[in-house]
């Protein structure tokens, strides 16, 4: 939580003004229009500053911060454009954003010294604060103060929601890295779900686990699985894909009656529950007795029996109008219709790409790893590897899904209320579900777009990082409040960081394409302009390089 700041007590050494400027003069204000200022009268003032840079301009006791919009170096009186940003009490050092007063014409205007630099663009309320005990994240440094890294409160980087975008290349994944580290370091809790392994790197207060592959290629991570009893029938459905409604219909039916065969094994016949020329009576009273437990979520039945229970279902309501206390025959239609998808289940029970969830081994439930994380002081990272996973049959939105709804039940127990929690998302635009289909609208895999929309108030928030924001879900990147964004040279990505962001206009629109790999403009509700960082390298850097063409082709040449 951010301390209240305290401004230092000894100023006796301080005349006012002194410490917030370095350098010389670089000239003097010639007009000032609203927020708009323009200084002139500087001959070097061209091989000074950039657009972009900061300067400060004196009047009286209130030093003015403007960024440099224009440089005119063409003329013989070099003219520098402005717009005014903060105002400074050069007294109290307190720094107020926006302008309570206006410079005069004939005001001088220097270099800002790096300290306030530093200060501005950290958004302090004081030049001086006592920062002993205050939380903060150290991300990198401003090209405007390259040897005072800055830091922010996680407030301010993850209180809204945080997203983390760029091309291959450009260094989103060190970003990431660096963030979940300066996590760690603060002993908060996080969770990254990784959906390529190359996060293994991470040490210190982190434990690694993966779901499925046996052995991994890192020996500290431990193999955990997600059973089916432990999804829910949207997650399901999600999987089986259901094609139209007669299928979901007799699908949500046998999940019920296989349920409902879980609690009263009497109803059924060797683990499924027939019910041609059956009397209702007794399914009704036991549905009766246990509809609590029927009603819950999870898959609490034997999916194995899964395929025949949909055959059974395709019976007619009644089996005459004098007998409407028992079910019917075999209704052929409703059997054709479902032939499709009792096939495709039966091949989805034995698909190898499947067995961490159909046919889990005897290890570790992903969700009790969960719990222990949760519970362990000396734990603050649960990094949960997917590489292992099929990326067929939407596995992977499933098994994130079904981890992120499981802490959204949590969040709203009060689990996190008073201990925040990080749900971090490499590669998001694979693991978040996007593409609506025919059933989404009654079966959404939506747990991440319910977190970004209410999670914050029960203390869990996203930091999704990805290639491509164009691919994340509306409702997820509209509810993020600070983007880290590296090189995106796609319109579409651009465009959908503005749509999300509404802080991208022309002139930063066309810098993103040009960035260097590690830089990021930071933007959000937090930051009053887009503030350009060179990101700091994570103390264990993820496995991302690309391939090694000239050690690999070059050892083939030469055998």
């Amino acid at each position: 939580m951010r301390v209240e700041a305290s401004i230092a007590v000894n100023h006796d050494d301080l005349t006012p003004g002194k410490d917030l400027i370095s350098g010389e003069c670089v000239g003097s204000v010639a007009e000032v229009g609203g927020t708009h200022v323009a200084i002139a009268g500087a001959h070097a003032t061209g091989s000074l500053l950039c657009v972009g840079d900061l300067i400060s301009i004196c009047s009286g006791t209130s030093l003015f911060l403007a960024e440099i919009t224009t440089l005119e170096t063409s003329t013989t009186d070099p003219e520098v454009r402005g717009t005014l940003l903060a105002t400074v009490d050069t007294i109290t050092r307190s720094i107020q954003p926006g302008i309570s007063h206006y410079p005069r014409a004939g005001d001088a205007a220097f270099v800002p010294s790096p300290t306030l630099i530093k200060a501005f663009l950290e958004d302090r309320r004081f030049l001086y604060e006592d920062l002993t005990n205050t939380v903060a994240l150290e991300l990198g440094a401003s090209p405007l103060c390259l040897s005072h890294p800055l830091s922010f409160s996680p407030e301010k980087i993850l209180g809204r929601h945080c997203a983390v975008v760029g091309t291959s290349g450009s260094g989103k994944s060190w970003s990431l890295a660096r963030v979940l580290e300066q996590c760690v370091s603060n002993r908060g809790k996080a969770i990254l779900i990784d959906p390529t392994g190359e996060y293994r790197t991470l040490s210190g207060a982190v434990r690694h686990v993966h779901i499925a592959g046996g052995g991994s290629a890192d020996a500290h991570s431990t193999e955990v699985n997600l059973p089916y009893y432990q999804l829910t029938e949207a997650d399901l459905v999600a999987i089986l894909k259901p094609t139209n409604a007669t299928q979901i219909t007799k699908l949500r039916a046998a999940i019920r009656s296989l349920k409902l065969l879980n609690f009263d094994p009497r109803l059924g016949l060797e683990g499924n529950l027939p019910k041609a020329h059956r009397h209702k009576f007794p399914f009704e009273c036991a549905l009766a007795e246990y509809q609590d437990d029927v009603s819950r979520p999870e898959n609490a039945f034997n999916i194995h029996n899964l395929p025949m229970q949909i055959g059974l279902e395709c019976v007619d309501p009644i089996r005459s109008h004098t007998e409407s206390n028992y079910w019917g025959g075999l209704n052929a239609t409703d059997y054709n219709d479902c032939v499709s998808l009792i096939s495709k289940l039966e091949d989805l029970i034995q698909c190898r790409e499947l067995e961490p969830i159909i046919r889990p081994s005897d290890v570790e439930s992903l969700i009790i790893a969960l719990e222990h994380f949760l519970k362990d002081p000396s734990l603050h990272l649960l990094r949960v590897s997917c590489e292992h996973l099929s990326t067929t049959n939407r596995v992977r939105e499933v098994v994130s899904n079904a981890l992120a709804r499981h802490l959204l039940g949590l969040a709203r127990a009060g689990r996190f209320a008073r201990s925040p929690l990080i749900l971090a998302v490499d590669e998001a635009h694979q693991m978040l579900p996007s593409t609506p289909s025919l059933l989404s609208n009654e079966y959404p895999l939506e747990a991440f777009n319910v977190i970004a929309k209410e999670g914050r108030k029960y203390g869990l928030t996203l930091c999704v990082a990805t290639q491509r924001p164009r691919d994340i879900p509306d409702d997820v990147l509209s509810q993020v409040g600070t983007f880290v964004v590296h090189r995106l040279v796609s319109d579409a990505d651009r465009q959908a960081i503005e749509r999300a962001s509404g802080a991208v206009n022309h002139a930063l629109n066309t810098r993103l394409p040009s960035l260097s790999p590690g830089e990021a403009f930071l933007l959000g509700v937090d930051f009053h302009t887009p503030l350009r960082l060179a990101m700091a390298r994570p103390i264990s850097p993820p496995i991302s390089n690309g391939p090694d063409f000239q050690a690999s082709w070059g050892a083939v040449a030469i055998q």
